[in-house]
């Protein structure tokens, strides 16, 4: 992938490179290609240019000819050469740049999101001049649209991004998202370039002729200065035209014929191709039987091979005899040779492919080679597994499917763990299309179900996945495969742990549980755990979540194992439990687990649960007010955030930031720090980060009393949550929507907007939202008077509340109802968040919070509230009550009960003075 084509024999193309040169001049240019037909001369004249900025000196003849002044457009700070004819998916080309440029290993880099990638990949390019050469981009293309959606946002961000750095693209076909953009449309070489080519490959004309470069030009020309055709008919006549007057002999070997055959043929690229396969069947006419079929062979390779892997191939033990079958075919142009890497060039490995007919024999060869070659553990990435993979497409291209599969096996789960998600996803794919399914395949193929089912679910594709573990199912029945018919039923539960489909889902792990725990398969078992756990987390069933999550954890550490994935399980497991302590209010239990996380992930140099612990750390001690603790914890989360680069993570600590500051009421610094995570998140393309930052910009503008401001903000997070169907995040903006509404004494809107709330939670099985929803519509419901609704309301709270064991809110609410007076310091500082499912093996953010108000906010809210409604109540209780006694007392003494009416009397008196005591106290506080 990063070698590029050997400049011998260069010859100078004056007009293209004058014009490549003014292209690189022009600052506004980030991208640059080459476009011409298969041999034209892309690479060999991309290839010039790196050569030239590699060797950046005033001792360099090629940049003699340039003048000083003129030369700075050759400057680059760093530069890499990507050969893409492998088509590798875009993650592995950004890894692989990133390392060259860097000059460092990026460990976690596979665990970034494609954006985050991209955006990693275009700052440092943005960072220092660099030259990118992508060669080969056609094989990228279908149809002149991108296989691989990561490139096309590549170039998409590079386009509106992209400074300093240049990328130089060579492709035979123009993408269309990058046809305006500058390209070069190579042709052939001019007549007296070709003349010159043909005389620095060794042709001469008659030589009593004084026309011999003419005669050396007209040639070329017949051959329409193709540097490829150039260069094989050279080496043809060369070395079997006899004599030093090749060209007089070119009418007898028959290469005269080639510009009628052009002519001849139907379109300009055909006829090139013409051209180039009758030279090729000339050359191929004048190989040895041997040299045949060493070539023939040869060409099965994919990768530039080493004089090893030709010694394997051709069966020759003697390395002088490899060496010169190989310098023969270097001499015929039919291999090409860079340092000790042999390569045959695309269109002759694709001619004699064709020709070749069967390659059964020698793909075996090639399998015996890279067996032989197979690193051993521990890896660390793509190249150390490169012979695992060249050995599976050979295994493949002769049909032992057994033992490709058994090859894919051995490198999947470290694949999976490095995030080569899409590497496995097309090896598993090739195995199933192509391994003919027969009884003595059953179990493997059963096994290729599963992991496609579980591959295509992490890519988002739930509607295939569904149906590969279906197919996984039904051949476990057949066969009576308890292992791989537990993990089908696990992943079909993950499938439906979402809203509306828990109780499917939990029906799914239980079944994979109970086959797991029969069949004494440890790790299904634990999966099965996590799973149910977490479906009762979503649920609002805390007491359950934990239960499982800690039976998980006690079955995970029984199997004895302590490998760095082991330790990575184990760690989403703990993490997982100390977010639903967190989620129960059970802060030290939470700080305690989230310590261990903490301590394991710095002992294992796992980067990114070290982040989660820091973070999870951040906000339990934010909720409990201990801001500079929270501070600490988050200082350190966002170090680690940098040194990973994983973008979103910086966006969370940066809103984070921004809740602290408006806690404090620091509202300046905590909108410039919503500024900046919504500007993150953006770049991003991150939707949800963006309607979370919205959301609490209004929570600001809360505090700033600008009410109108805030429900604008969060009517725009909610169409966005809406939009992309976020129903937890939807139901806390809403919240927040309603006390907004409540502030502003639009009661009636609040109660609909806090209904709503309630219906969406109640539809999606979000408990604890639908609690939190019942509380604050108590109070929309009791300013106005409405006291029997309000509450019902406070009652279904608690109700909720005691389901999901939230102990301190179960006191809220008994306080609430027994007194009537609410003690809810602020809407916006109930422990409300939105979690993300706890997933093995890519947890994403399981925490955020609604912002906390600023202290004195939230006390001013808290005398609005209790005062408001407590004089209300008071009012109302206080008519009744004086009604009632007057009404006795009159009746008494009407009826000659002076005693009895005179003692109910001073009852009233003391209970009127009582309260006017009561009052003036409270109005005091």
């Amino acid at each position: 992938m990063t070698n590029p084509p050997n400049l011998a024999q260069w010859q100078s193309r004056h007009e293209f490179e004058t014009q490549l040169h003014e292209k690189f001049k022009d600052t506004k240019r980030r991208i640059i290609g080459i476009q011409g037909i298969g041999g034209i001369g892309k690479s060999w004249l991309a290839a010039y240019f790196y050569n030239l900025t590699e060797n950046y000196s005033l001792q360099d003849t090629d940049l003699q000819s340039i003048p000083p002044h003129g030369r700075e457009h050759l400057h680059f700070a760093n530069q890499f050469w990507a050969d893409v004819r492998q088509a590798p998916d875009f993650g592995i080309f950004a890894e692989q740049v990133l390392k060259a440029l860097i000059g460092e290993s990026l460990e976690e880099f596979s665990r970034l999101t494609t954006i985050e990638k991209i955006n990693k990949l275009v700052k440092h390019l943005n960072q220092q001049r660099c030259l990118l050469v992508i060669d080969n981009l056609e094989v990228l293309l279908d149809e002149q649209q991108w296989k691989d959606e990561g490139y096309q946002q590549f170039f998409s961000c590079w386009k509106e991004q992209g400074k300093n750095s240049t990328i130089l693209l060579t492709s035979q076909e123009i993408p269309f998202s990058l046809q305006y953009e500058s390209w070069l449309m190579l042709n052939g070489l001019e007549p007296r370039e070709g003349g010159n080519f043909l005389s620095s490959l060794g042709v001469q004309s008659n030589p009593s002729e004084s026309n011999e470069q003419d005669e050396l030009e007209n040639f070329s020309q017949m051959l329409d200065g193709h540097p490829l055709a150039l260069r094989l008919a050279a080496s043809y006549l060369r070395l079997y035209c006899k004599g030093k007057n090749i060209l007089s002999q070119a009418r007898q070997v028959g290469l005269v014929s080639f510009p009628s055959i052009t002519k001849e043929a139907s379109d300009e690229h055909r006829g090139e191709q013409t051209c180039l396969e009758r030279l090729l069947q000339r050359h191929l006419e004048r190989l040895t039987q041997n040299q045949y079929l060493s070539l023939i062979d040869l060409s099965v390779y994919r990768l530039p091979f080493t004089e090893d892997a030709a010694t394997a191939m051709i069966g020759v033990t003697d390395l002088i005899e490899v060496l010169r079958v190989l310098e023969a075919f270097v001499q015929r142009s039919l291999l090409t040779k860079s340092g000790n890497l042999y390569q045959l060039q695309p269109s002759i490995q694709k001619y004699i492919q064709g020709i070749a007919g069967n390659q059964t024999v020698a793909h075996q060869k090639a399998t015996h080679y890279y067996q032989k070659n197979i690193k051993s553990e521990p890896w660390s990435d793509l190249e150390d597994i490169r012979a695992n993979l060249e050995l599976f497409y050979h295994q493949c291209q002769f049909g032992s499917y057994l033992d490709a599969f058994t090859t894919t096996e051995c490198v999947a789960d470290f694949l999976d763990l490095k995030g080569y998600i899409l590497q496995i996803l097309n090896m598993y794919e090739h195995l199933q299309l192509n391994w003919q399914d027969d009884e003595t395949n059953q179990k493997e193929r059963n096994i290729i179900w599963n992991r496609l089912g579980y591959i295509r679910y992490y890519v988002g594709q739930a509607s295939s996945a569904f149906q590969c573990y279906q197919q996984a199912l039904n051949i476990s029945f057949v066969i009576g495969e308890g292992r791989c018919e537990a993990i089908a039923l696990k992943g079909l539960g993950d499938l439906h742990n979402k809203p509306g489909t828990f109780e499917q889902a939990i029906d799914y792990y239980q079944q994979a549980l109970e086959i797991a725990r029969q069949i004494n398969e440890k790790d299904i078992e634990v999966d099965s755990l996590s799973g149910l756990g977490s479906v009762y987390f979503q649920r609002s069933q805390y007491e359950k979540s934990i239960d499982a999550y800690q039976k998980a954890l006690q079955r995970h550490r029984t199997s004895g194992i302590n490998t760095k994935r082991y330790r990575k399980t184990e760690l989403s497991i703990i993490l997982a439990l100390g977010i639903a302590y967190k989620w129960q209010h059970d802060y030290g239990r939470a700080i305690l687990v989230h310590r261990e996380v903490l301590a394991i992930a710095q002992n294992i140099g796992d980067k990114e649960h070290e982040f989660d612990a820091y973070f999870g750390l951040g906000f339990i001690h934010f909720v409990q007010d201990k801001y500079s603790e929270s501070i600490g914890y988050y200082r350190e989360a966002l170090k680690i955030a940098k040194d990973i680069g994983i973008q979103q993570k910086e966006a969370w600590i940066l809103t984070d930031f921004g809740r602290i500051c408006c806690a404090c009421k620091q509202y300046p610094e905590a909108l410039d720090y919503y500024k900046q995570a919504l500007e993150l998140n953006s770049t991003l393309g991150c939707q949800r980060g963006m309607a979370w930052t919205l959301m609490h910009q209004g929570s600001v503008y809360v505090g700033l009393e600008e009410y109108k401001e805030a429900i604008e903000l969060y009517k725009q997070s909610i169409n966005i949550y809406k939009a992309i169907s976020l129903f937890r995040e939807m139901i806390q903006a809403l919240c927040l929507m309603g006390v907004a509404y409540d502030f502003i004494g639009d009661f009636n809107q609040a109660n609909e907007i806090y209904q709503e709330a309630i219906t969406v939670a109640q539809a999606t099985e979000y408990g604890h939202y639908e609690a939190v929803s019942y509380l604050l519509q108590t109070i929309s419901l009791a300013k106005p008077g409405d006291s029997l609704n309000a509450l019902q309301s406070i009652q279904r709270a608690k109700i909720l509340f005691q389901r999901m064991g939230i102990e301190d809110e179960i006191q809220h609410c008994d306080a609430v109802s027994q007194n009537y007076v609410f003690q809810v310091s602020s809407p916006s500082k109930l422990h409300f968040e939105i979690p993300d499912l706890p997933k093995l093996d890519l947890p994403e953010r399981e925490d955020s919070t609604i912002t906390k108000q600023s202290e004195q906010s939230s006390d001013s809210l808290s005398d609005y509230q209790q005062s408001a409604i407590s004089s209300d109540v008071s009012f109302s209780l206080t008519i009744v009550f004086y009604l009632f006694i007057s009404l006795f007392i009159l009746a008494n003494f009407i009826q000659g009960h002076l005693i009895l009416g005179s003692i109910f009397l001073l009852v009233a008196v003391f209970f009127f003075f009582g309260q006017y005591l009561y009052s003036k106290r409270s109005q005091r506080k």
